[in-house]
């Protein structure tokens, strides 16, 4: 509530303040701790300590010593904790003295509470009881945030609660990874940010950014391979119970299920080069080099260009050669490269294929304006989405995708699949594109047993981005595939289709269902 807002900053900012005041004395007497002077304290007087607050991670201590654990609210009103074939109940005593005072306590009710881990249905329970003595995992996140927030802002070592530096996160400045914000901060140090973070209810403002250094980290992947690797207390949203709760990266288990939205719709609707790259390309003087002209922004033409490249294109020495049979693709990407670049692709038979044709373009400089400025990666396994496409707006992102189709198919399973990589990288960046789109992607890794001719170029995996059922219609309204034979078929296949895609349930079902019989027998 708001009133136990106000009561946790003035309990913390007491706290704080009396912690500096004695450690200013202390400076007095002692002298400031070594690195003050180019500390964030050094205009405002000096301290004997760089830290006097924190709020430690005291669940264990908590159960020893039999106390509330910090600032959070119980994880459980009672649990059971096994020991060998014995079953110890622990039930919070509080709890425990109200039920006994009131007369509605007993073994069977203790037993239910402790399974359950919550008060949440039990109608033997008073509602004022339930009430008071609600867990963590029913408190709403907007209130959790807003009580750490509360307390943090009196404690000199936050609450960190961190992802790793390539976790993917959907901003007001496009599609980041977490590591673009760093800025060389010592650990646990903050830095000042200003962007707009999607979140449930809408982008919320970040104004601070938190480098934790290096910490021991726990990894997880759903079914769907999205992944993410974060410290153990770092929080996910999961189906419990049959409610949306949090859950800490150290309580998830094989089995669960992770809440994951979609359709977040957040741009950055950045185009120009020299804002999204620090400045403009400038090709290296060489003697005897072509001269063509360089583009300033990125348009729909050129980010399907880039897709093209990155699934049907590659690198020499001196070329940028871009495979293809569908003539009118082909049509297309020559048309695009004397737009953008002033000069003319030439176009010769492959002979490694019958009807293959390639278009080559003889320049270093262009090489490299793809590679190394806008970052497309210059081999097959270091192949990624340039940063001017995440942070871009809707429409070039499409055509960014449109463009990649070209390494994609529809199998005869009658599956949708975007691309296939054996970059992971890649494959993450695309299916997350396509989330915030509002399209549902699985990322599949699949073994490859090809039989490499040199040892070096072996590759364990490739990657595939499916849509998944429900959405693909909405892929072919939206992005569709960049040769016309595939959309058709596409279209074809979903007038034929009959069954539903299984994976969609409603998961954590059951432990619902079981509360409301029971609160009916």
């Amino acid at each position: 509530s708001e009133a136990a807002l106000e009561v946790a900053d003035r309990v913390m900012a007491f706290i704080q303040e009396k912690g500096h005041d004695e450690s200013r004395r202390l400076a007095e007497e002692r002298g400031p701790f070594p690195t003050w002077p180019q500390s964030i304290y050094r205009d405002k007087g000096m301290l004997r300590n760089s830290t006097v607050t924190t709020i430690a991670p005291t669940g264990t201590i908590s159960i020893i010593a039999d106390c509330s654990s910090g600032i959070e609210p119980l994880f459980a009103v009672a649990f059971e904790h096994r020991v060998g074939e014995r079953r110890l109940t622990f039930v919070n005593k509080h709890f425990e003295a109200i039920a006994k005072a009131r007369g509605f306590g007993s073994e069977a009710l203790m037993r239910k509470v402790a399974e359950q881990g919550t008060l949440h249905g039990l109608a033997e329970v008073p509602e004022d009881v339930r009430r008071v003595f609600v867990t963590a995992h029913e408190v709403a996140p907007e209130w959790h945030v807003r009580h750490q927030a509360v307390f943090q802002r009196h404690t000199d070592n936050g609450v960190s609660k961190c992802v790793t530096g390539d976790t993917l996160i959907f901003t007001d400045r496009g599609i980041l990874r977490i590591q673009d914000l760093y800025r060389g901060e010592s650990p646990d140090a903050f830095s000042p940010v200003q962007l707009k973070v999607a979140d449930w209810g809408g982008p919320v403002e970040a104004d601070l950014f938190y480098f934790g250094g290096k910490q021991a980290v726990i990894g997880l992947e759903t079914d769907l391979g999205l992944s993410l690797r974060a410290t153990p207390n770092h929080r996910v949203r999961v189906m419990a119970n049959g409610e949306i709760a949090w859950r800490r990266m150290d309580e998830i288990r094989v089995g669960d299920f992770l809440v994951v939205p979609y359709g977040f719709d957040a741009y950055g609707h950045l185009h120009d080069f020299k804002e999204i790259y620090g400045g403009c390309y400038r090709p290296a003087e060489r003697a005897n080099a072509n001269r063509l002209q360089w583009p300033y922004k990125i348009t729909t033409d050129l980010a399907r260009l880039l897709g093209y490249l990155i699934a049907d294109g590659g690198f020499s020495k001196n070329q940028v050669i871009f495979t293809q049979k569908d003539d009118g693709v082909l049509d297309d990407y020559r048309q695009i490269v004397h737009r953008r670049f002033g000069v003319e692709p030439r176009v010769s038979l492959d002979p490694r294929r019958e009807n293959l044709k390639q278009a080559v373009v003889n320049s270093r400089d262009l090489i490299a304006f793809f590679t190394d400025y806008l970052g497309t990666g210059d081999r097959a396994d270091t192949k990624r989405t340039p940063r001017c496409i995440l942070a871009s707006g809707p429409e070039v992102m499409k055509e960014y995708v449109r463009g990649l189709t070209l390494d994609g198919y529809i199998s005869e399973r009658r599956r949708l699949i975007v691309l296939g990589t054996v970059s992971r990288r890649l494959a993450e960046e695309v299916q997350a594109i396509l989330l915030n789109l509002g399209i549902v992607a699985r990322l599949e890794r699949k073994g490859i047993h090809y039989q490499y001719r040199h040892e070096e170029n072996r590759k364990d995996a490739c990657y595939e981005v499916v849509v998944l059922s429900r959405f693909r219609r909405a892929f072919l309204e939206r992005i569709g595939f960049a040769e016309e034979r595939k959309n058709m078929l596409a279209r074809e296949q979903l007038t034929r289709q009959r069954h539903p895609d299984t994976l969609y349930v409603v998961p954590g079902v059951r432990p619902l269902a079981v509360s409301l019989v029971r609160a009916k027998m």
